[in-house]
């Protein structure tokens, strides 16, 4: 019994060694609990939405901004400059420029002046903005002709970077203007690339589809100017016949082509023989 009172003891010492729980006395602990989550849930939502936000537009408010200002500038020659620029960084893009006419010049620097007065004024919308300048490579492809390549969107969108930081008339830092226009030139001749580069891809697909249907068409010709005949392995000729219309194909047995016959005559058949030919042997 000592000893059953002792091990008692010992366990209840044992128990009382144990850290307690504190339990929260009220139902408000709970409410003050979900409040709590509710806010932080609701903090996280806002900051993964305005991270999207932020993240939605490649260029920055301010660069934008920028931008606009800087188009806002008298910028009418905007385009020849581009392509003068472009002619002196780069010996083959001159070759190729001064293979053009004076008006396809004239047409190709309009249509850069117009095309980047286009992008600027939907700079907001990123879509309509990768629609501009997709279009706007499409019409390169076909300068292919005259020796235009799709390396000279490096040079353009260089030049365009320096013609469009001079526009800024100083009005901010050096370096933060190249760097907002460094960013707008990447963005939109990576889209022109692909623009010219997708034109080109349907431009071949529809190449191969002529040329696969004028070789068919040719085919065509040949078997009607035959009259519908080939010549089979052996050299002989025989007629094209279709199956559903009951005539008998060459390799039947009922085939017989009638359309030589008249060429023979009579003597040119084996006639059988007669009685003056036969002769009885005596034995």
């Amino acid at each position: 019994m000592g000893s059953d009172s002792s091990k008692i003891r010992s366990s209840s010492n044992t128990n009382d060694k144990l850290p307690s729980i504190k339990l929260p006395g009220s139902a408000s602990y709970s409410e003050d609990m979900n409040r709590k989550c509710d806010a932080i849930s609701r903090s996280r939502n806002g900051s993964t939405s305005s991270r999207n936000s932020v993240q939605k537009h490649p260029l920055p408010l301010k660069v934008r901004r920028l931008i606009v200002s800087c188009f806002a500038n008298p910028h009418e020659m905007i385009g020849r400059r581009i392509m003068k620029r472009v002619c002196d960084l780069k010996d083959e893009f001159a070759s190729f420029y001064d293979s053009l006419d004076t008006d396809q010049r004239e047409e190709l620097e309009d249509s850069m002046k117009i095309f980047l007065n286009k992008v600027v004024n939907n700079i907001d919308v990123v879509d309509e903005m990768i629609r501009l300048c997709e279009e706007f490579g499409q019409h390169f492809a076909e300068l292919r002709s005259v020796g235009f390549r799709a390396d000279y969107f490096a040079n353009l969108a260089d030049a365009t970077i320096k013609e469009c930081t001079h526009l800024d008339s100083a009005v901010h830092k050096a370096h933060t203007t190249t760097q907002a226009f460094s960013q707008f030139g990447a963005l939109v001749f990576s889209s022109v690339r692909d623009g010219f580069y997708v034109e080109v891809r349907r431009i071949r697909r529809a190449s191969n589809s002529f040329s696969i249907g004028s070789n068919s068409s040719m085919r065509r010709e040949k078997l009607s100017e035959n009259d519908g005949t080939v010549r089979s392995r052996g050299g002989s000729q025989y007629t094209l016949f279709s199956r559903s219309g009951g005539t008998p194909r060459s390799g039947s047995p009922d085939f017989v082509d009638h359309t030589n016959l008249d060429e023979y005559s009579n003597e040119a058949f084996l006639k059988p023989p007669t009685n003056n030919l036969l002769t009885t042997r005596s034995y």
